[in-house]
Parts: structure tokens; sequence; C-alpha cells
């Protein structure tokens, strides 16, 4: 009866130690995205990233971002040989920052803003490039 209880205690503690372990992790402070657009739209800029613009189910325009702190520091560096155009939109939609470089240019559509503690969502479409990018980010 004795080994039961002391089995049970230990793995008690084991697994509240892994249960405080995972409360306090921390969401990852940067990574890297794949943005799949099947459907190049050269239209005017910004419209590739409304509803009217026919998609792909497999599509992935967008990834969200969530700043916990007070502030912290939006990086993105796109892969893209061709052209593709980004934005990053706070959580009513609205449009704090583009990138679309001219065609003939580097084509990186690099994204740096300080963000508030809040709810963002980052955006890349293709504009008449290859159908799939991936974006490196980082919050600090």
């Amino acid at each position: 009866m004795r080994t039961y209880r002391v089995a049970v205690t230990a793995a008690a503690a084991v697994l509240a130690l892994g249960m405080i372990g995972s409360a306090g992790a921390k969401a990852p402070g940067s990574g890297t995205w794949t943005f799949i657009d099947a459907t190049p739209n050269p239209s005017n800029f910004g419209e590739c990233m409304n509803t009217t613009v026919p998609s792909s189910p497999a599509d992935v325009n967008s990834f969200p971002v969530k700043v916990t702190k007070k502030s912290a520091v939006l990086t993105t560096t796109s892969n893209n040989a061709l052209d593709w155009a980004a934005d990053v939109r706070d959580s009513k939609g609205n449009i704090l920052a583009t990138s679309d470089q001219p065609i003939g240019g580097s084509q990186a559509e690099n994204l740096v803003l300080t963000l508030r503690k809040g709810s963002y969502t980052v955006n890349y479409c293709n504009w008449s490039g290859e159908p799939q990018i991936t974006v490196d980010w980082t919050l600090k």
C-alpha cells in the first residue's frame, strides 16, 4: 500500500510540473510561414487581398500574429523570385503596412513595423509570381 501511494504521489508531481512548464511557455518569436496563392491577380494594388478575387481552396494567404507585450517589432522577409504583394492588418481590418516591389526590382516583399499589444494578420498574395513562397518572420 505504501509503495502504491509513493508511486501515485510521484506521478502527480511529474504531471503538475509538466502543466506548470506548459502554462509558462511562450509563443515562438520567429519562424517561417508558407503562403500559397494559385491564382495570380495583377490588377489594382490590394485587390488580390479582397474577396472579389477568385481563390483556390488550397490558397493560404494569411497568418495571425498576436502581440502579448506592450509592443513588439514584426519583421518579415519574403523568399520569392517573382512578384507578390504583402500587408499587415489590425483586428479591425485596417491596413497598417504594405509592401509591393516593382517588377524588375528585388521582388522581396519585406516589412518591419512596431505593433502594440493586440491581434494582427499578415497577408501575402500572388501578384504575378510563383504559386508558393515562404516568409521568414520574427517578433521581438
